[in-house]
């Protein structure tokens, strides 16, 4: 599983607009740090059966673990 994609396409953007968004406040975390953060999260997720079924009967996206950036 690779995270160089999303970081790499983040860094673009922000050339693109001139400068990086404003660090949310109350947060000592750089915008990368919250980045990543972000992807452990997804990664962490736990279910209970009942709600994994659910979530995979009726949601368009795939559950966090089987989800992936090239």
């Amino acid at each position: 599983m690779s995270t160089a994609k999303p970081p790499d396409a983040y860094r673009q953007w922000i050339d693109r607009m001139g400068r990086e968004e404003n660090i949310l406040p109350g947060l000592n975390l750089t915008n990368d740090q919250l980045f990543f953060i972000n992807f452990a999260q997804q990664r962490c997720t736990n279910y209970l059966e009942k709600s994994a079924i659910n979530n995979i009967m009726t949601s368009s996206h795939s559950p966090a673990r089987f989800r992936f950036f090239y």
